[in-house]
């Protein structure tokens, strides 16, 4: 086991895959693909799930008036009709 966060985690093994459910996004893209290349082999494999959260557009405004300025990384997906449509309906 270990305790410590994604960007802390250190090890000599190289893995096939590495998997997130609703974490990744939170860490930027930048130290997300530097290190998934750090620790996986040639060939492996960066499986994330995340949400599709859907908020009214003054919460997006608040997010892009107030938060952006201060966590410029911090993303929040507006998805399109069909995307929304598709996370409601699956497959």
């Amino acid at each position: 086991m270990h305790l410590c966060t994604f960007e802390e985690f250190k090890s000599d093994k190289k893995f096939d895959l590495m998997f997130s459910g609703c974490a990744l996004h939170w860490i930027p893209k930048a130290i997300v693909f530097t290190k998934s290349d750090d620790l996986l082999k040639s060939g492996g494999w960066l499986a994330g799930v995340r949400n599709m959260p859907r908020f009214e557009t003054p919460i997006y405004n608040i997010i892009e008036t107030v938060v952006l300025p201060l966590y410029p990384d911090f993303e929040i997906p507006r998805g399109t009709k069909e995307q929304i449509e598709y996370f409601d309906e699956g497959l």
